[in-house]
């Protein structure tokens, strides 16, 4: 004997009865179909309702095939033997899912009698409540209800020993988790600890490192400092050993006067007026003395700002340069960048022409979709038509109801086909306009690309006309600075102006030293300075320069632009002496030949040594 379990679950159920109020209890209910082990292999169902609030509420049926006969006859029923616990297990689900409504439709009834007991199915509509089913159910005599106590008793054994094979399992692995979780742990706080003594030796090392370093740092400090300091006091000295030599050369030339003075005393005697008149003259050409040195100084700070000034322009220049080079590098990279862009414009236009034709092509199979989605439709109709007809006549008619069936079950298929069909061209109908919002938005994109590539396109014309003004700028500067620099040769050289000394710059790291020709104590050529040696007295004025007036008439002015840009006041300009008017000057001869050894001096070689450039 086999048995199969159909339907098992718990329902609530109205129990109605004659002795009691009607009440409504949760009952279980279940369905088995037993097979016989003989060759005829007999099938009969058992029904058993039982209440797990009460141990002793026991109901059964036990239906065979000929009962089953006698409850078709009786009730109508339209189903086979085998077929019925199916549509009986959905006339219950369909109790079970209307339990949770306030108003259920479907109801499952027990009416309890003393021979024999009732189990109804019922649906309640608001006119009537109809039975669909009416099954007589048999109480429990004792041995039944021992029989099934024991089977509850040794399904709960199962379950017992199910469970707690289940708990022994658990807590093993629960355990096993347990053990592998604190090794773990145990492993992780040994790395951690073994991390920190890692980052801590790694943090000694870094400090060690860094108060090294500070201390590397200190001792570069100490070293550079004292670098400078010696440095200075070098510089000190010197500076002291070349104040100490002017002052002996004074001393020299004050010992020298004294004597001359002792002579001039001696020759007083001789002719008293000449004295008086050269003591005048004297007075006149020291004072005269003292301003051309005032003069010469001012000149020479004068010529040290303009060459600094023209050492800045050739800095700058140079760097003009540069940036011209820069930005005529980046003038191509720009170019390149354009055509490239332009390509890709070429490109996405064409991109854009194929995606509107693929877009028209879609919309042409998209309407003709339709029309196909219309005409399915339309039979769809006609089928509804076409079974409503045959549910019509299968209600009028019983006789031909299995070739109606037939019909309605070929059209059904029909139906399912054509739904598939309309369900799979609603598929495509999507994909293809999933397709058309995805070209949209790429035609989109294209077109922001587009203006985007545009706008640089734009921007890049902008920044090579600003580029193209900044350039003509500077050459228009370096244009000027030339032609400043070859009006200030050609001023130089043309008008005859006395170079007052000339300079040999050597640059070193953030500093000058300028060398001058004409110093207090040596000429120009590296011989000792004739000044110092104050010949005897002429009483003739020799002027240095022919028609100076004239030469200053005839002068170009420089022009503004080229001179030094300063935050202060305007300086004033160059005093240039008359040496015509001027009285004799004993220094005048050697002024006079450093002149012409000066003017001797090719044009190139004048500018070279007034105007020296940076190397």
């Amino acid at each position: 004997m086999t048995a199969e379990t159909v339907f098992r679950k718990a329902l609530y159920v109205q129990m109605k009865n004659k002795d009691k109020e009607d009440r409504v209890s949760r009952l279980n209910l279940s369905i088995n179909i037993h097979t016989s082990a003989t060759p005829q292999q007999k099938r009969y169902m058992h029904i058993q309702l039982t209440d797990n609030s009460d141990t002793f509420f026991l109901y059964t049926l036990k239906l065979d095939e000929t009962d089953f006969q006698t409850l078709k006859l009786n009730q109508g029923l339209l189903v086979d033997f085998p077929s019925f616990p199916q549509k009986l297990t959905e006339l219950l689900t369909l109790c079970l899912d209307e339990e949770v409504k306030e108003i259920p439709k479907f109801v499952l009834q027990l009416i309890i009698s003393d021979g024999f007991s009732t189990l109804n199915i019922v649906e309640t509509n608001p006119f009537k409540h109809l039975i669909h089913l009416s099954l007589k159910v048999l109480p429990g005599n004792d041995a039944a209800i021992k029989s099934f106590l024991s089977e509850c008793l040794r399904d709960y054994k199962s379950k017992n020993e199910v469970l707690t094979n289940k708990l022994q399992s658990t807590e093993t692995s629960l355990s096993a988790s347990l053990k592998a979780s604190e090794e773990a742990l145990e492993s992780r706080t040994a790395e951690l600890t073994s991390m920190k003594v890692q980052w801590e030796g790694k943090l000694s090392e870094l400090q060690a490192k860094h108060a090294h370093s500070l201390n590397m740092e200190k001792e570069q400090a100490m070293k550079t400092q004292s670098a400078t300091q010696q440095r200075f006091q070098q510089e000190k000295r010197d500076l002291e050993q070349a104040h100490m030599k002017i002052v002996k050369q004074m001393e020299a030339r004050m010992y020298e006067l004294d004597t001359q003075n002792k002579e001039l005393t001696e020759t007083k005697f001789v002719n008293d007026a000449s004295i008086r008149d050269l003591t005048a003259k004297l007075s006149v050409a020291e004072e005269e003395c003292k301003s051309t040195r005032l003069d010469v100084q001012q000149l020479r700070k004068e010529n040290s700002e303009l060459e600094a000034e023209l050492h800045r322009q050739e800095k700058a220049s140079n760097q003009q340069n540069t940036r011209i080079a820069v930005l005529e590098q980046q003038l191509n990279d720009k170019d390149t960048v354009v055509t490239h862009s332009s390509d890709l414009l070429h490109s996405e236009q064409a991109q854009k022409k194929l995606l509107e034709e693929e877009l028209s092509v879609n919309k042409s199979r998209v309407t003709h979709l339709e029309l196909s989605i219309k005409t399915l439709s339309d039979e769809i109709v006609k089928a509804n038509e076409i079974i409503r007809k045959l549910q019509h006549d299968s209600k009028s008619v019983h006789s031909k109801l299995k070739l109606r069936s037939q019909i309605a079950l070929k059209q059904e298929e029909v139906l399912k086909e054509k739904e598939k069909q309309v369900e799979t061209q609603q598929r495509e109908l999507q994909e293809l306009e999933t397709r058309a919002t995805s070209d949209s938005k790429e035609i989109n994109e294209l077109k922001s690309k587009l203006e985007s590539l545009q706008s640089e396109h734009t921007e890049y014309e902008k920044k090579l006309a600003s580029n193209e003004n900044v350039i003509t700028w500077l050459n228009k500067q370096l244009d000027q600075v030339q032609m400043g620099r070859a009006r200030i040769g050609v001023s130089s050289s043309s008008s005859g102006v006395i170079p007052t000394h000339t300079v040999s710059m050597s640059q070193s790291v953030g500093s000058r030293n300028f060398t001058k020709s004409l110093s207090p104590d040596k000429s120009g050529d590296g011989t000792p300075n004739q000044l110092s040696k104050i010949p005897q007295p002429k009483f003739k004025s020799t002027p240095i320069l022919e028609n100076s007036d004239e030469s200053k008439e005839n002068q170009p002015a420089i022009d503004a632009k080229y001179l030094p840009q300063c935050p202060g006041p305007a300086p004033a300009p160059l005093k240039t002496r008359n040496w015509s008017t001027s009285p004799a000057d004993p220094f005048l001869p050697t002024v006079k030949a450093r002149i012409s050894k000066d003017a001797v001096k090719p044009h190139s070689a004048l500018v070279a040594a007034y105007f020296p450039t940076q190397k």
